[in-house]
Parts: C-alpha cells; structure tokens; sequence
C-alpha cells in the first residue's frame, strides 16, 4: 500500500494534465492516457454520471440503457483544449446517455474535436464531453480497429468485473480518495492503455463500490463504506426482483392478448391490480365514444384526456401493458385490448358508456320492487267517475310494428262528427309525485331508442303492460282529446274537450295495414279510417295555405340490429316514407291533439311546457318549386330555420303553422309529456297543480341536458350501423343517391348526398355546378364506422356499361367527414 500512496500521490490528476501539456511544448512522447481535468464545482454535486445498475456477489445485472445526466460543472473540461489532443488519440467521449469510444479526427475551433465511432460515424464533440483520452495508436500499442479495441474493453470488464469488489475491499481500509491509476493498478497490476480504459468503464458502470468526487478540478474516487454498499446491494436486489416481476408480468400480458383470455394474468398480477387495469382501459376506449375522426391522433397532444387524469398506479398499469403489446397508449389501442380479452364486444357501443346512459339499461332494485308492486295492487282510479265512456267507439292505434307501448290511438263519433285522440294515462297511477317510480321517471326524461336495444324511461312491464293502450293489464284509462274539423280546416274550438275517459282496447295497426285498410273498400275498418283521413286532409290543407305550415315529406332511416355482441351481427336498414296515407293521417290527428291541448292549457292559465318555433326566412316559391320534394328541398328550407324550443310561454310554432303547440301524446316515453297530464287532470279535478313553475322549469332544463345526450347517442349510434353496413358492402358497390346541397357555399365540388335506399347522407366529391336533387351514383372508398369517417365519390354515367369516378378534380382537398358534419 506505500507504494500505492506514493504511486497516488506523484501522479495526482492536476499533476498528469500538467505533465502532459509540457510534453506538448517540449516535443517529448505524450503519456498513453490523459484523464481530462475538470473546473471545480461551485456547490457540491452528484456523481457526474448516473450510472448503470450493477449488483455483485452473483447478483444479476437488470439490463438498462445508459442514464447518463450531463453536469455542466462537473464535465467542463476547460483544461482540455483542442491543442492538446493528438489525431488519432482513443477518445471516450458522452454522447447523448451513452459512453462511446471514439477516435479523434481533427479539431473543430477551440473546445471541439470532430470523432469517428466503430460504425465510421462522424460528429463533433465538446470537450467538456470527452471523459477520457488515450494517446494514438503508435503509442498505446492499440490495434487501430475501434471495433476491435472495443470487443478487447468488453471482454476485460466482462472477465474481471467482480474484481472490484476485490479493489474496494483492499482500498476501503486505506486512505482515500483514489486516482483511476490506483484503482487499475490494483484490478490489473498495470497502467496499460487497455488496462486503463477498461478501468474506466467498470468506474462509470459502478453505482456500488466507488464513488466519483471532483477535488480541486480533478475526479477521484471514494471508497463507500461497508455499510452502505450492503444498502446499496440491497436495493439492487429488491430492484432486480422488481424487474423480474416486470418482465413476467409483461409475458402474462402477452400470453393473456394472444390467447384472448385473462387467465394468464392471474399468475402475477393481483385481482386489485386487474380490475384497476379493466377500468382504466376502459376509460380510455370509451373516448372512441366521441366518433371524431382524429381522437386517436389529439390524444397524445393533449393533457386533457382519460389517461391523464388517472392515478399513478393506474397510469403505470396502462403503460405496461401497452409497452408489453407493443402499443401506443390511445383509445383504439384500450378498445383493442379489451376486446381481445373480452371484456367488451367488437361492435360495444362506446357512445352509451360515454354519455354514462349504459346505466339506464338497469333499474334500481327498489324501482323493480315498486314497479312489481303497482302490477299487483294498481291504486283505486280517482277518476273513475268523471270519466266519459267512449267504449262504444272503435280506437285504432297505428304505429310501427316494432313498437310495444302503444301510447295514443285515435277514433271517430260519425253521430257528432267529434276526433278523438286518446292517449295513455300513466298519471293515473301515482297518487302523488313523490313516487320513487315517477321520480326515477323524470330522472331519465325520455327513452332512447337504439338499433340494438331501448332505453326505457319507465320498467319496461309497466310500460307494456300496464300503461300502454294494448297493455295486457291495462284498464281501458285513457286521457283523450276531442276536437272537431270545420270544412275550411279550422278546429271548432267549442268541440275541444281534454277530459279522462275510458276507452274500447285499441285495434293494433301497421301503417301498412292502414294504408290497405284505406284503399280497401271491403275492409270492415275501411270507412271510419277513410273519414279521419278525409278530417286529416282538411286540418293538413289549413295549415299549408293558411298557418303556413311547410309540408316536406322527408323519408328517414330504419336501422335494426341483432346479435351486437358477436362479431358479424345482422345488420337491416331500410327507410320509413312519411307521405304515405297512414303516416299522414296519424301525424295530423297528432298535431291536433297537441294543439288543442296548449290551447286549452293556455285559456286556463295552467303552467305547462310549450313547444315553440320563430318564423324564419322562407326561400323564395321560384327556388322551392325548382326542387322536388324530398331530401335536396328539405335542405334548402330548414338550412335558416330556428331551432324549436321549450318553455313556459306558449308561442307560435312556425313550421307546424299554429299559434300554440306542446307535447302531450307519449307520456310513456316522454317525461315532459307526463307532466303536463298531471297538470291538465288536476285543473280538470279542480286540485292544486302538482307541478310549480320554477319545477316545470327546472324539469325542462333537466329534459334538454338529457334529451340532448340521447338524441346525440341516438343519431350516433344508427350512424355507426349505417356506415358499418357501407363497409361491409365494400368500395366497389355502387349507391343510388340524389345530391342534396354542396358543403361550402363557395365550392361546388363537395357536398352531401343522399343515399335512397337507406335514408341517410354521407359526404361525396361531386362535379362542379350539380343541381340539387340530381340523381348520382355513389362509390364509397373509405370507411371507419368506430370514426365515423366515410369519404365517397360521386360516379358519373359517361354511357351505358361504364362509368367514370369524379375524383381526380378534388384532389387531396376532400377530407374525413364526422357524423356531426352531415348533418341538414
């Protein structure tokens, strides 16, 4: 050891650099190595490098990339300048995070030399980045093959990394600190240049034995003490089970992915930890909910987003995974993995989960328990009798086929000439409005109708078979509004009547069925049909010369879907006429019951929620007769009409063309609807009013927020049946469709288009100047229903047999067209 004191104290770090420099200046051999100095730090620093881990006592190495944190005190090697670096001279130097030896090529100014690495990769380092130098090839006796003279440094560390721990205990009981040379003279008994290099590799990769110190502009080493290199393996011990956990975890997480099951991650991760896993997944997929095309894309750009607002032992959850699967962290990479694992289906309707309605598809227990017993013990009617008896007249309820809680029918007195629309009479079952039936009711305002499923605002038993008109356990209750129609199409305001009745079981109809029970003059409901009809033409015809109202007969789509859960479901679309004679008749009579109803509510001072619309600017009768009715003369009349809204004052409702309106004919499905049945069957008792105004209000406002959402998911959902439907047609299909409008007022290469057979529009390229309601053939070349996104291309016949595709003029111009975009 005296000789190694004395070896460390004549060859100090100061002492080299300036023995090397007047080496330089006196034209004498240059050492075989320089250990750059460095200016001292102004505050006390840690090591200038954060090293890679390494365990000893046979404990195994955790693989990791270099984290190397540059230090601008500690690497300013100012001493070391340009002149004092041969050509040719081995070089480590910091290169981003990573140690690489290198050798010098020329200098770049003052501070920096220009390097080739083992690849013949040239770069410029600083010389505060050069941590080492070894003098050139002709004097090191170094092979000048840097690929070679890296494998040799490889393979010493590899043979003789355990030695250190030999060096720190044989120098931890002697004086410190240490120079490199004193350290290397004990690992290899000799000061090579390969000797050296390697030292200086096993000392940047150590985090365990020495510890790098800048004294004085110089680094030297300090031996720890034992006590904390036993911490220290200790904590790479636990740091190495840690990585062992990781990677098992990352092989469950694969083996769970490829074979499409959870089983796998039972072996390593707890059930906490993959529930959390679940829901955390889940909350990023369900951002596909959005439907907008560039979720995927935003979602890295933006802080405000599902995964950032879990916590951080979610986050590290999401991240493994993701990083095991080789995936980014996006919504469609959750939505993957979660159908993989099947925990949700291929066709799952993230637009439920998203608007938080997919707890509607389950009632609370105690609202089945108070549902079940209202099917068992219905209260006594309170207006029994005061209702009129009207079961002597025939009621039709026309509806679609799909529907199952009929809540309105319509009949005909030929004695009185009278109309009556008899609606369901939910009301009549809550004694109060304090029922947690009808509060849950109100809570969820409406129910949503989807292709796969309903959403029903009361328990769908007591909605089928207690409320509906057709109901099973229905008691014939009904409130019905009675009016009759004057020869000029005026309603007859001394006819009207809103009063509680009892009612015939109405005859169950399609609106096919009606519309053969009309042209069928042997049909036994033949003639009363045909004299409602007759009634409905009148009341129609008023309201279009008269009122003002716009008649426009717009089909729209059907979607219907079964099997959603598996990965092909059977998809049907198809499209409702609204001019046919029964749809006619049937929307008439329903806008006069409603009329007669704000009108009665309005005469009587009672607080009901109104539907109003304000007048807005008619195109001209030139431009609207040069459109033929449809979709194409739709989109020109409603492109400036105001919005309807609902409040407590009843005004006029422009396109219906009357003075007062409100909606009173589905209570089954529209809480609004049944709150004005409790308002007008109270007035008519001669009680209190259940419902204040500051309530009513309170239940529109609530109304809006929910029936926002579900018209939104509604429209949402049938969207991503459609375009799933377009998909799997493929882009060869060929779509008869009528152009409706362009996009942009500004250009008339791009615009919607609407699809006949299916009742809907999507976005094409057109040629310029494309008249609306010109027939064109559609070819849709791309689609993504989970993004809503369709682009298509408008076919132009050139002659029969062949067609040309109208794409070439739009170029690159034509971009991604959400759901939300489509819309007239």
């Amino acid at each position: 050891m005296n000789e190694v004191a004395s070896y460390r104290r004549n060859l100090g770090f100061r002492k080299e650099s300036v023995s090397c420099l007047s080496h330089l200046l006196c034209n004498r051999p240059l050492p075989a190595f320089i250990n750059p100095t460095a200016i001292p730090s102004r505050r006390r620093t840690r090591s200038y490098i954060c090293r890679r881990p390494s365990v000893f006592h046979k404990l195994p190495q955790i693989p990791r990339k270099w984290a190397i944190r540059p230090n601008g005190h500690v690497l300013n090697a100012s001493a070391l300048t340009s002149q004092s670096i041969d050509a040719g001279s081995y070089l480590h130097v910091l290169s981003g995070s990573r140690l690489r030896l290198t050798r010098a090529l020329r200098p770049e100014g003052k501070r920096s030399w220009m390097v080739q690495d083992a690849s013949g990769t040239e770069f410029s380092v600083p010389s505060k980045q050069i941590l080492f130098v070894v003098g050139p090839p002709s004097e090191t006796a170094l092979s000048e093959d840097l690929s070679s003279v890296e494998s040799l440094i490889e393979a010493r560390v590899d043979e003789n990394e355990e030695l250190l721990e030999v060096a720190w205990e044989e120098l931890s009981s002697q004086d410190g600190p240490f120079s490199m040379r004193d350290i290397c003279q004990v690992l290899f008994t000799d000061e090579a240049p390969l000797s050296m290099l390697s030292t200086h590799v096993m000392l940047v990769n150590d985090d365990v034995y020495f510890k790098a110190r800048n004294i004085k502009g110089s680094f030297v080493y300090e031996a720890r003490t034992p006590e904390v290199v036993k911490n220290i393996q200790a904590q790479k011990l636990e740091q190495f089970r840690r990585y062992q956990l990781e990677n098992a975890k990352r092989e469950d997480l694969q083996r769970a992915y490829e074979t499409r099951s959870l089983e796998p991650l039972k072996r390593n991760f707890s059930e906490i930890e993959i529930d959390l896993l679940l829901s955390s997944l889940r909350e990023i997929a369900i951002e596909l909910g959005t439907g907008k095309n560039n979720i995927d894309s935003r979602y890295a750009f933006t802080g405000e987003n599902k995964f950032s607002a879990l916590d951080m032992k979610a986050k590290a959850l999401v991240q493994l995974t993701m990083s095991a699967l080789s995936k980014p962290v996006i919504p469609s990479s959750a939505f993957d993995v979660l159908v993989a694992w099947k925990q949700m289906a291929r066709h799952e309707n993230l637009i439920i989960l998203r608007a938080e309605l997919d707890t509607r598809r389950r009632f609370p227990e105690q609202i089945h328990e108070a549902a079940d017993a209202l099917l068992s013990h219905p209260p006594e009617d309170i207006d029994r009798c005061e209702r009129k008896d009207l079961r002597h007249l025939q009621a039709f309820a026309i509806d679609s086929s799909d529907t199952t809680e009929i809540d309105d029918a319509i009949a005909f007195d030929s004695e009185s000439n009278c109309v009556y629309v008899h609606v369901a009479d939910p009301s009549r079952y809550f004694e109060d409005t304090e029922s947690d039936l009808l509060r849950e009711a109100l809570r969820r305002s409406a129910t949503v109708y989807l292709p796969t499923e309903k959403l029903t605002m009361f328990p769908e038993k007591l909605a089928n078979e207690l409320f509906s008109l057709t109901g099973k356990r229905w008691d014939g209750t009904a409130l019905s509004f009675q009016f009759q129609i004057a020869e000029d199409g005026t309603i007859v305001k001394e006819s009207t009547r809103v009063q509680p009745t009892l009612i015939s079981k109405a005859l169950r109809l399609t609106y096919e069925e009606a519309d053969n029970a009309l042209n069928d003059p042997d049909d036994e409901n033949h003639d009363a049909l045909t004299a409602l009809q007759e009634i409905a033409e009148r009341r129609r015809e008023w309201r279009e010369m008269e009122g003002g109202a716009i008649m426009i007969n717009n089909p729209f789509p059907s979607v219907e879907v079964t099997g959603a859960e598996l990965d092909v479901p059977d998809i049907k679309l198809g499209i409702v006429k609204s001019d046919t004679p029964a749809w006619m008749l049937v929307s008439e009579l329903m806008i006069t019951a409603c009329t007669t109803g704000a009108w009665f509510a309005k005469e009587a001072g009672i607080p009901i929620p109104y539907r109003s619309q304000e007048p807005f600017d008619y195109p001209d009768d030139d431009i609207i007769d040069a459109i033929p009715d449809g979709p194409a003369r739709a989109a020109v009349v409603f492109r400036n009409a105001a919005p309807s809204v609902t409040s407590m004052y009843p005004n006029e409702h422009a396109s219906l063309g009357v003075d007062y309106y409100t909606q009173l004919t589905s209570p089954i499905r529209r809480s609004l609807d049944l709150i004005t049945h409790f308002q007008l069957k109270a007035f008519i008792r001669g009680q209190e009013l259940p419902f204040s105004v500051q309530q009513i209000q309170g239940e529109i406002a609530r109304s809006q927020e929910v029936g926002r959402d579900a018209r939104l998911t509604e429209n949402k959902s049938k969207r991503y049946w459609q375009l799933e439907y377009l998909r799997r047609l493929g882009p060869e299909a060929r779509h008869r469709a009528i152009f409706v409008r362009c996009l942009k007022d500004n250009d008339d290469r791009v615009g919607f288009a609407h699809l006949e057979d299916y009742g809907f529009q999507v976005v094409v390229s057109v040629p310029p100047g494309l008249k609306p309601a010109a027939p064109i053939s559609v070819r849709v070349s791309q689609v993504n229903p989970r993004m809503s996104v369709v682009q298509a291309e408008s076919v132009l016949h050139v002659d029969e047999g062949s067609d040309r595709l109208f794409s070439e003029d739009v170029g690159g111009m034509l971009s991604d067209v959400t759901a939300d975009d489509d819309l007239v």
